[in-house]
């Protein structure tokens, strides 16, 4: 897959949409995303020996799907988002 820079720059600018960057060697501005990262790589990348792209994308969507429906979460009181989304409809 080919480097799409331009083509994000580009789109930013049609959109009219403000980019901020984090200072270099940083994670600590991007805490949410530092830390989702790395629960994908330790609960995916790290457990698995992925033999193909393919593979790797097939385990990355069924982790995917898994993270944002029916696994428990602590941000959310042990609930899954589903779970949560639930409870905050019938409140």
């Amino acid at each position: 897959m080919e480097f799409k820079g331009h083509d994000y720059i580009a789109w930013t600018k049609a959109a009219a949409v403000r980019r901020v960057y984090i200072r270099p060697k940083s994670p600590t501005e991007n805490v949410l995303v530092e830390r989702f990262n790395l629960t994908m790589r330790q609960e995916v990348l790290d457990r698995y020996l992925l033999t193909s792209i393919a593979e790797a994308g097939r385990m990355l969507e069924d982790w995917r799907v898994r993270y944002n429906l029916s696994r428990p979460h602590h941000s959310l009181g042990g609930l899954s988002p589903l779970q949560y989304a639930v409870l905050a409809k019938s409140s």
